[in-house]
């Protein structure tokens, strides 16, 4: 799949280090062959109702027939694995559109699906369940998309922060952003046999990589007829280069040696839009554009939804009974429990905070910590002055510690006080009299377990102060310190563990009941 090109350059031999490489060990479990238990739970592990390959058969035929196929794809697998047979063969895959809607007539309302022979899909599906295990290791965290615990989105943020580091620094940049074209031209394949040996693949694996990528045809179907097959090049037409901190004549100087056309803010990155400034409504109007189809553009998200449930998706207009916040409270309490887009997207904004809080360190929380000194405790900062999207994680930060507890290691990112790190209650809300008169009502785990008397009050206690004073002393006493930095954690329901689903309900519905909007923000 691609043509030849000359080499121009090659790698230095020590261009990554030995924790970026393939060691010995791993290379020989990639060249073991698979035993047929292994081979049956790849295969029943595929979605069953998969579309069939060129050759007509689909993953639910390898299921059904499982007892009759396997010796036969264990042969292949294994042959393939030890060198004996050429997987090329079967590497044969027919790009079909599916519509969209019914009667479709234009190209936009067609979606592409690749067809490749589910043979071919189980030897690449098991090799891959061997390079899984070390692939987060030797691929650079650059890449955001494609590998297990990452997510596509850390790219968009990380653009997202260095846009706005720029601008507020006003410093001159170039950002090129590249279409590629639906096709393998233009690939060295010699350069990326080398980059994988030297990312410390031995030469056995690199072949049989190779054969998986290098040798492979597509067709692409029309009407029922096959075309003719086609071999990634740039589509210089659609790239743009996006020049920051420069003059007029130096930006069009830049567009034309690239031979690229001059892009500007906002512009679309993987389907989201980035810019140099704060967002507006109407810049993010595509999203509801895309929702709306046909029927014109609302507001807001929800707007359309309402009036789908109230009207239908015929012309006439009609009453809407109940306004929209209460239609979408849980069932509980009196709703229909159709999904609030608002409480959604707090839901989703708080799962960037739990990330802050993980021993991961993607790109884009490498770069929040170097650009904000509170990013560690996000707790303990505004917000001010940040991108839009910090900004953002500080308005809704506090719904985080309705659900999540803190796990103490130093004790030096838990509020003694104030976060939940000893049971399911902060420690301000089981002893309400001693936190009202502490003098040190921000003082952190670390610091009451390390200074002895570091916890103080403004005036002596009463014989019930003292008693819940012994009570306090006594978890104080419990807790050892330990190397690390503290941890936000929820532990998760056991299948039957019914009470504690009881309780999740419970704290939804506070949290419900917390995020729900003003009177003047309710759309009807």
């Amino acid at each position: 799949m691609g043509t030849e090109e000359a080499r121009v350059c090659g790698l230095h031999p020590n261009a990554w280090s030995n924790e970026n490489r393939v060691s010995q060990e791993e290379n020989d479990n990639l060249m073991r062959t698979f035993s047929e238990k292994e081979l049956e739970e790849l295969v029943m592990d595929m979605k069953s109702d998969s579309a069939p390959g060129p050759d007509g058969f689909p993953v639910f035929f390898f299921k059904k027939f499982w007892g009759l196929v396997r010796l036969g794809v264990l042969h292949i697998l294994n042959d393939f694995i030890l060198g004996r047979i050429d997987i090329a063969r079967l590497n044969f895959g027919v790009l079909s559109l599916i519509p969209k809607v019914p009667g479709a007539d234009k190209i936009t309302q067609f979606r592409p699906i690749a067809l490749i022979n589910v043979v071919f899909k189980i030897v690449s599906k098991a090799l891959a369940s061997k390079l899984d295990p070390i692939a987060n290791r030797i691929i650079s965290p650059n890449q955001t998309a494609f590998i297990k615990g990452r997510f596509i989105l850390d790219g968009v943020l990380a653009l997202h922060e260095i846009v706005h580091e720029l601008k507020i620094r006003k410093q001159g940049c170039l950002l090129l952003k590249l279409d590629f074209e639906k096709a393998y031209d233009h690939v060295n394949w010699n350069f990326l046999q080398e980059v994988l040996r030297a990312k410390g693949f031995d030469v056995g694996v690199v072949h049989r990589i190779s054969q998986l990528v290098m040798g492979g045809q597509t067709a692409i179907s029309i009407n029922g007829e096959v075309g003719p097959f086609f071999c990634l090049k740039i589509n210089y037409h659609k790239s743009e280069v996006v020049v920051m901190g420069a003059s007029e004549l130096r930006k069009q100087q830049v567009a034309d040696w690239l031979n690229c056309k001059r892009g500007a803010f906002p512009f679309i990155y993987l389907g989201l839009p980035i810019s140099d400034r704060k967002l507006t409504m109407e810049q993010w109007l595509f999203l509801v554009r895309k929702l709306a189809g046909r029927d014109g553009i609302r507001a807001k998200f929800d707007s359309h939804r309402a009036r789908f449930y109230w009207e239908g998706s015929g012309p006439k207009r009609r009453y809407h009974l109940v306004n929209w916040p209460t239609v979408c409270r849980p069932k509980e309490c009196g709703g229909l429990g159709l999904l609030n887009s608002k409480k959604m997207n707090i839901a989703l904004m708080l799962k960037w905070v739990w990330k802050l809080f993980q021993p991961e360190n993607p790109i884009w929380v490498q770069i929040i910590r170097a650009k904000y000194p509170s990013a560690n405790n996000i707790f303990a900062g505004s917000g001010h002055g940040g991108s839009q999207f910090w900004r953002s994680l500080h308005k809704i930060k506090h719904f985080f510690k309705l659900g999540a507890s803190r796990l103490v290691q130093d004790g030096n990112r838990t509020l003694f006080w104030m976060d939940k790190w000893f049971g399911d209650v902060a420690l301000k809300d089981r002893f309400p009299t001693l936190f009202s008169i502490s003098d040190s009502q921000m003082i952190t785990v670390g610091q009451v377990c390390r200074g002895g008397g570091a916890l103080s009050f403004r005036r002596s206690l009463d014989q019930l102060g003292i008693a819940d004073w012994h009570l306090l002393r006594s978890i104080i006493d419990q807790i050892h310190l330990v190397p690390g930095q503290d941890r936000m954690w929820k532990p998760l329901a056991k299948p039957l563990d019914r009470p504690w689903i009881d309780h999740a309900i419970v704290e939804l519905k506070l949290l419900h009941d917390a995020a729900a909007p003003r009177r003047d923000d309710q759309d009807t």
